[in-house]
Protein backbone atom coordinates (compact mmCIF):
# COMPACT_ATOMS: atom_id res chain seq x y z
CA UNK A 1 0.00 0.00 0.00
CA UNK A 2 3.06 2.24 0.62
CA UNK A 3 3.80 1.85 -3.26
CA UNK A 4 0.88 2.85 -4.33
CA UNK A 5 0.56 5.71 -1.71
CA UNK A 6 3.82 7.41 -3.26
CA UNK A 7 2.60 6.60 -6.55
CA UNK A 8 -0.46 8.22 -5.98
CA UNK A 9 1.65 11.22 -4.39
CA UNK A 10 4.30 11.73 -7.84
CA UNK A 11 1.05 11.55 -9.99
CA UNK A 12 -0.88 14.64 -8.28
CA UNK A 13 2.13 16.24 -8.36
CA UNK A 14 2.74 15.99 -11.62
CA UNK A 15 -0.69 17.00 -12.44
CA UNK A 16 -0.82 19.94 -10.16
CA UNK A 17 2.81 21.35 -12.05
CA UNK A 18 1.52 20.13 -15.48
CA UNK A 19 -0.17 23.02 -18.43
CA UNK A 20 -2.48 20.58 -19.73
CA UNK A 21 -3.89 17.60 -18.14
CA UNK A 22 -5.93 15.16 -20.29
CA UNK A 23 -9.84 13.84 -19.01
CA UNK A 24 -8.33 10.22 -18.90
CA UNK A 25 -5.63 11.18 -16.98
CA UNK A 26 -7.67 13.23 -14.56
CA UNK A 27 -10.34 10.98 -14.22
CA UNK A 28 -7.71 7.71 -13.59
CA UNK A 29 -5.78 9.70 -10.64
CA UNK A 30 -9.51 10.36 -9.08
CA UNK A 31 -10.55 6.77 -9.45
CA UNK A 32 -7.40 5.55 -7.74
CA UNK A 33 -7.90 7.52 -4.68
CA UNK A 34 -9.60 6.32 -1.63
CA UNK A 35 -12.05 8.85 -1.88
CA UNK A 36 -13.15 7.64 -4.76
CA UNK A 37 -14.30 4.30 -2.90
CA UNK A 38 -16.89 6.35 -0.42
CA UNK A 39 -17.70 9.30 -3.30
CA UNK A 40 -20.66 8.76 -5.17
CA UNK A 41 -19.37 7.01 -8.49
CA UNK A 42 -20.76 9.46 -11.03
CA UNK A 43 -19.08 12.41 -9.39
CA UNK A 44 -15.42 11.75 -11.12
CA UNK A 45 -16.65 10.61 -14.19
CA UNK A 46 -19.42 13.98 -14.45
CA UNK A 47 -16.58 16.48 -13.30
CA UNK A 48 -14.20 14.81 -16.50
CA UNK A 49 -16.89 14.41 -19.03
CA UNK A 50 -15.77 17.99 -20.57
CA UNK A 51 -12.59 19.66 -21.50
CA UNK A 52 -14.65 22.83 -19.64
CA UNK A 53 -15.56 20.67 -16.31
CA UNK A 54 -12.26 18.77 -16.54
CA UNK A 55 -10.68 22.42 -16.49
CA UNK A 56 -12.97 23.87 -13.72
CA UNK A 57 -11.76 21.15 -11.48
CA UNK A 58 -7.85 21.52 -12.51
CA UNK A 59 -8.16 24.94 -11.68
CA UNK A 60 -9.69 24.09 -7.98
CA UNK A 61 -7.32 21.72 -7.17
CA UNK A 62 -4.49 23.69 -8.16
CA UNK A 63 -5.79 26.71 -6.78
CA UNK A 64 -5.88 24.67 -3.48
CA UNK A 65 -2.58 22.69 -3.28
CA UNK A 66 -1.02 26.14 -4.21
CA UNK A 67 -0.58 27.19 -0.74
CA UNK A 68 -2.34 24.64 1.62
CA UNK A 69 -4.97 26.43 3.88
CA UNK A 70 -3.42 27.58 6.89
CA UNK A 71 -6.14 27.38 9.41
CA UNK A 72 -10.23 25.87 9.37
CA UNK A 73 -11.92 29.24 7.76
CA UNK A 74 -9.48 29.04 4.91
CA UNK A 75 -9.94 25.13 4.55
CA UNK A 76 -13.85 24.86 4.98
CA UNK A 77 -13.61 28.20 2.03
CA UNK A 78 -11.27 25.61 0.35
CA UNK A 79 -13.53 22.40 0.37
CA UNK A 80 -17.23 24.64 -0.04
CA UNK A 81 -16.33 27.70 -2.33
CA UNK A 82 -12.91 26.42 -4.52
CA UNK A 83 -14.03 22.76 -5.16
CA UNK A 84 -17.19 21.75 -6.93
CA UNK A 85 -19.69 20.48 -5.46
CA UNK A 86 -19.63 16.49 -4.72
CA UNK A 87 -15.50 16.82 -3.34
CA UNK A 88 -15.94 16.21 0.40
CA UNK A 89 -13.27 17.71 2.85
CA UNK A 90 -12.10 13.90 2.70
CA UNK A 91 -11.23 14.73 -0.49
CA UNK A 92 -9.67 17.67 -0.13
CA UNK A 93 -7.24 16.77 2.80
CA UNK A 94 -6.39 13.61 0.85
CA UNK A 95 -5.32 15.50 -2.59
CA UNK A 96 -3.46 17.41 -0.26
CA UNK A 97 -1.60 15.43 1.50
CA UNK A 98 -0.26 13.57 -1.85
CA UNK A 99 0.75 16.89 -3.37
CA UNK A 100 2.30 17.87 0.00
CA UNK A 101 3.07 14.59 1.98
CA UNK A 102 5.55 16.80 4.48
CA UNK A 103 2.73 19.38 5.71
CA UNK A 104 -0.85 17.90 5.01
CA UNK A 105 -2.51 15.07 6.58
CA UNK A 106 -5.55 13.27 5.53
CA UNK A 107 -8.94 12.92 7.75
CA UNK A 108 -11.42 10.84 6.29
CA UNK A 109 -13.52 7.99 7.73
CA UNK A 110 -10.79 5.65 8.28
CA UNK A 111 -8.55 8.44 9.98
CA UNK A 112 -11.38 8.72 12.34
CA UNK A 113 -11.77 4.67 13.18
CA UNK A 114 -8.47 4.57 13.85
CA UNK A 115 -7.83 7.47 16.10
CA UNK A 116 -10.86 6.89 18.13
CA UNK A 117 -9.21 2.89 18.48
CA UNK A 118 -5.97 4.80 19.91
CA UNK A 119 -8.67 7.00 22.58
CA UNK A 120 -7.57 10.12 20.60
CA UNK A 121 -9.92 12.77 22.40
CA UNK A 122 -8.22 16.18 20.85
CA UNK A 123 -11.50 17.48 19.32
CA UNK A 124 -13.89 16.53 22.81
CA UNK A 125 -12.31 20.00 23.76
CA UNK A 126 -12.90 22.16 20.30
CA UNK A 127 -15.41 25.20 20.76
CA UNK A 128 -18.92 25.15 19.23
CA UNK A 129 -17.87 26.55 16.07
CA UNK A 130 -15.03 24.13 16.21
CA UNK A 131 -16.42 21.13 16.05
CA UNK A 132 -16.74 20.81 12.55
CA UNK A 133 -13.59 18.60 9.68
CA UNK A 134 -11.87 22.03 9.51
CA UNK A 135 -11.93 22.16 13.00
CA UNK A 136 -11.18 18.30 14.16
CA UNK A 137 -8.30 18.37 11.10
CA UNK A 138 -6.35 21.23 12.95
CA UNK A 139 -7.24 19.12 16.16
CA UNK A 140 -5.31 16.21 14.61
CA UNK A 141 -2.20 17.98 14.16
CA UNK A 142 -0.50 17.26 17.33
CA UNK A 143 -1.34 13.42 16.70
CA UNK A 144 -0.90 13.23 13.11
CA UNK A 145 2.93 14.97 14.32
CA UNK A 146 3.46 12.25 17.15
CA UNK A 147 2.60 9.16 15.23
CA UNK A 148 5.39 10.43 12.40
CA UNK A 149 7.48 11.04 15.52
CA UNK A 150 7.25 7.54 16.56
CA UNK A 151 7.44 6.22 12.75
CA UNK A 152 10.93 7.78 12.55
CA UNK A 153 12.19 6.60 15.77
CA UNK A 154 11.22 3.10 14.89
CA UNK A 155 13.74 3.59 12.28
CA UNK A 156 11.50 4.67 8.78
CA UNK A 157 13.73 7.44 8.16
CA UNK A 158 11.99 10.56 7.41
CA UNK A 159 8.11 9.44 7.63
CA UNK A 160 5.40 11.89 5.79
CA UNK A 161 2.00 12.24 6.83
CA UNK A 162 1.29 9.71 3.92
CA UNK A 163 3.29 7.05 6.32
CA UNK A 164 0.91 8.57 9.49
CA UNK A 165 -2.35 7.62 6.98
CA UNK A 166 -0.56 4.14 6.12
CA UNK A 167 -0.13 3.54 9.85
CA UNK A 168 -3.40 4.85 11.10
CA UNK A 169 -4.95 2.40 8.00
CA UNK A 170 -3.30 -0.56 9.41
CA UNK A 171 -4.49 0.34 12.99
CA UNK A 172 -8.16 0.58 11.81
CA UNK A 173 -8.02 -2.40 9.04
CA UNK A 174 -6.43 -4.89 11.97
CA UNK A 175 -6.29 -3.62 15.50
CA UNK A 176 -5.46 -6.84 17.12
CA UNK A 177 -1.86 -6.66 14.80
CA UNK A 178 -1.21 -3.52 16.99
CA UNK A 179 -1.08 -5.02 20.89
CA UNK A 180 1.52 -2.71 22.12
CA UNK A 181 -0.76 0.54 21.27
CA UNK A 182 -2.13 1.45 24.39
CA UNK A 183 -5.90 1.73 24.62
CA UNK A 184 -5.64 5.35 24.59
CA UNK A 185 -2.93 7.60 23.49
CA UNK A 186 -2.00 11.27 23.10
CA UNK A 187 0.26 13.14 21.47
CA UNK A 188 1.67 14.21 24.93
CA UNK A 189 2.03 10.60 26.24
CA UNK A 190 3.85 9.91 22.42
CA UNK A 191 6.46 12.58 22.95
CA UNK A 192 7.25 11.22 26.17
CA UNK A 193 8.13 7.94 24.92
CA UNK A 194 10.29 9.46 21.81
Amino acid sequence: HSKEHQARSERWKAIVSSERVGRAELLTALKDMDWYYGAKKTTAPEWTSTDVKTQTLLDAIKAVAASPPPGPQEMWRAANQVLPAGFSFGFLTEVLTYIHPGSCWELNNPVHEAVNLLGFRGWDDLERGEQNEQGKYFALRPLADGLRSALEFAGLGDPSYLDVDLLLFEIGRKPDNFPMLPVRIDPAALDALI
